[in-house]
């Protein structure tokens, strides 16, 4: 049996990081807490035991071979420096069971501005069994340790099915709630000019539909705050993720443009070959943008207010390709588990 431990909160990333991992590994049993409002994603994977109260989770403690944290921004320094060794010490608490093999896949490190938080860090990577970053950066960070590796985001291997397109385009949308990672930008002068965006491709004859990745998060806020902004109601469509990844992904992957807030807007578009214009709102999309050798318009999200349709339409026009061989390199995330479900 394998526990995983991951971010619940019914947010697609998080969700299908879950997803993707009990399917790679069909015949193993998993088992993972999880509260019940954030089930429904997962209640109809056969190999995954749910657990709704965190006490439960020792009773299982002697079947426990692998303990897997699974995420990608798990390590950002806090905002408030005098909170650093506070944030490590609950990090270092996603390993529940210090005698059980412990590995961290899909994460990046950062950002950060202070030693201190990666010193801290280092000394517990060392101890731990393998890491893998999603990112070179991050890999960069701790190239002398043996124990870590870098793969392409964990989702581009993700199956998608192939959706028939609708003449449509989908803004994936954040709220700033002033959460870690998150840069100072002025939230309704952003809104204000992804409104008007979303005006002008409704007059050109799209459809525009709004997501919200994370409720939890407050991106549903800024959903309603843009949907609101809109003049045209018809031509406008609110699409929040409630749990069902099928439905929320059939919808996602119809768009023929995504304007891509969210880290994994990006990468679902990428992966699915939908065109992209990505905004930055976390160093985490630059590190990945580079990492892919991607060309094309982007902007920052503190700058959002400066977007115009021309230049984010430059990348629908001419739109940006994955290289190949990402989606199976996206793979190597599981190989130190392959290795220990091999040797059984």
């Amino acid at each position: 049996m394998v526990l995983i431990i991951f971010y619940a909160a019914c947010n697609l990333g998080d969700d299908l990081f879950v997803k993707h991992l009990c399917f790679q590994y069909k015949q193993t049993c998993f088992v993972m807490y999880c509260p019940y409002e954030f089930r429904k994603a997962f209640e109809k994977i056969q190999n995954l035991k749910l657990l709704y109260e965190k006490d439960d989770i020792k009773n299982y403690r002697s079947l426990i071979k692998l303990q897997i944290l699974i995420g990608g921004s798990l390590f950002m320094q806090p905002s408030d420096n005098s909170k650093i060794y506070d944030k490590f010490l609950f990090n270092k608490q996603y390993r529940y069971f210090l005698e059980i093999p412990f590995v961290i896949i899909g994460a990046n490190f950062g950002p950060y501005d202070d030693i201190l938080h990666y010193q801290l860090h280092k000394e517990w990577f060392k101890k731990l069994e393998y890491i893998t970053f999603r990112d070179v950066y991050s890999f960069s960070l701790f190239k002398d340790m043996k124990n870590i590796s870098y793969a392409p985001d964990i989702l581009f291997g993700y199956p998608l099915n192939k959706q028939e397109k609708k003449h449509s385009i989908g803004v994936s949308c954040i709220y700033n709630n002033n959460r870690i990672g998150l840069p100072k930008y002025d939230n309704n002068s952003c809104i204000e000019n992804l409104a008007k965006i979303c005006n002008s491709y409704i007059q050109k004859g799209f459809e525009v539909r709004l997501y919200s990745f994370c409720n939890k998060q407050l991106d549903n806020i800024s959903v309603n705050m843009i949907f609101n902004k809109v003049n045209d109601k018809e031509h406008i469509h609110k699409v929040e993720y409630t749990g069902d990844t099928d439905l929320f992904l059939k919808d996602f992957l119809s768009n023929e443009f995504i304007l891509g807030t969210r880290f994994h807007s990006i990468v679902l578009a990428l992966s699915a070959g939908i065109p992209v214009f990505p905004i930055i709102y976390n160093i985490k999309t630059q590190n990945l943008l580079v990492d892919l050798g991607f060309i094309g318009n982007s902007i920052e999200i503190a700058k959002c207010n400066d977007l115009s349709i021309e230049y984010a339409e430059h990348n629908r026009i001419i739109p940006f390709k994955i290289p190949v061989s990402i989606k199976q390199q996206s793979f190597n995330h599981f190989r130190y588990i392959d290795s220990f479900i091999k040797k059984g």
